[in-house]
């Protein structure tokens, strides 16, 4: 499981087997891709490692946007954070024109957002 659908999991207080994991961690770490439906095929693993053979069938096989919600704040986090519990926790961050967003997980990077008009120089 990867840190950013690690965090959403446990602040939603869903269950292992049916919470919402991010396209784009699914897509960097478990080589995800809408054309293959979904994970890579069962017989590609095998090439690489005999040991994951029979793996993809345990795996989870959707994904969701970052836009879309993931489920309320639980109980427990809404407390810990001084927060009320019908907060809404979306699957992965929003960035804004203007801001600038660090995105940890298993590695690192800055994103800034800026409408096209300012990257011209004149």
């Amino acid at each position: 499981m990867e840190h950013c659908d690690w965090l959403i999991f446990t602040r939603t207080g869903q269950v292992l087997t049916s919470f919402k994991r991010s396209r784009c961690a699914a897509g960097h770490k478990a080589m995800w891709h809408e054309n293959w439906g979904g994970l890579p095929l069962e017989q590609f693993l095998p090439h690489l490692e005999p040991k994951p053979a029979g793996l993809r069938g345990r795996l989870f096989t959707e994904i969701y946007r970052a836009d879309e919600v993931a489920g309320p704040l639980s109980a427990e986090w809404a407390e810990r954070l001084g927060l009320t519990a019908n907060r809404v926790v979306a699957v992965a961050g929003e960035i804004e024109s203007y801001s600038i967003v660090k995105v940890m997980g298993t590695s690192t990077c800055g994103i800034a957002v800026a409408p096209p008009s300012r990257w011209a120089t004149t």
